[in-house]
């Protein structure tokens, strides 16, 4: 079974990876580790960015400078759009060939984390997506302690983001993850169970 995890950032999405890889045994793979990959020198993203933005955007080791792809990407709604349509597909066919590799292996849970999963297409490949939702204020905290950042920045991020009611439009089951650690456990394990039962994981 491939398990969609999907959620803004400050969340918690890692935290319930991290518990379903731990408890659960479940091949864990990120999308986001997945796109950076496929954008490294010699892989298929590469190749097509740099054909369409030129060699202005390596460094000097022939590498893809991710601060000078941003600066034009973000400054051209039109080029934006043209990497996204033109890497989503390109990573999630990776995506679909590491499953087949886990599939492989007898894997019974595979999941799948991205903060994009239906924007870029990767609901798709999913039989179920959790929603991991956590108020704005908690994100803040979080973010603060975690990542340094003040409240204006994260502010900033969350209102470039999807909002909570398309995140919940988008999902099967929404987690809220507003308590502390021990009550998320025992969220992910209650739904983990009812999942068992419906698609017959065999956990």
């Amino acid at each position: 079974m491939v398990l969609g995890l999907t959620g803004g950032v400050g969340s918690g999405k890692s935290t319930v990876a991290d518990i379903l890889e731990n408890e659960f045994d479940a091949a864990l793979i990120l999308s986001d580790n997945v796109a950076k990959d496929m954008m490294k020198k010699g892989n298929e993203s590469y190749e097509v960015v740099v054909e369409h933005f030129s060699k202005d955007i390596l460094d000097e080791e022939g590498n893809i400078d991710n601060n000078k792809l941003s600066k034009i990407v973000f400054c051209d709604e039109n080029e934006l759009n043209w990497l996204n349509n033109a890497t989503h597909p390109i990573v999630i066919r990776r995506i679909k060939d590491i499953i087949d590799e886990y599939i492989k292996e007898d894997r019974k849970l595979i999941v799948l984390e991205s903060a994009l999963l239906a924007k870029s297409g990767c609901d798709d490949i999913c039989d179920h997506i959790w929603y991991v939702c956590t108020d704005d204020d908690e994100r803040i905290i979080r973010l603060g302690n975690d990542r340094g950042y003040s409240k204006d920045k994260s502010k900033s991020i969350f209102n470039n983001q999807d909002s909570n009611e398309y995140y919940s439009d988008t999902s099967d089951e929404i987690i809220y993850n507003n308590a502390g650690l021990i009550e998320l456990k025992e969220k992910v394990r209650d739904s983990i169970m009812r999942l068992n039962e419906k698609y017959n994981i065999g956990l």
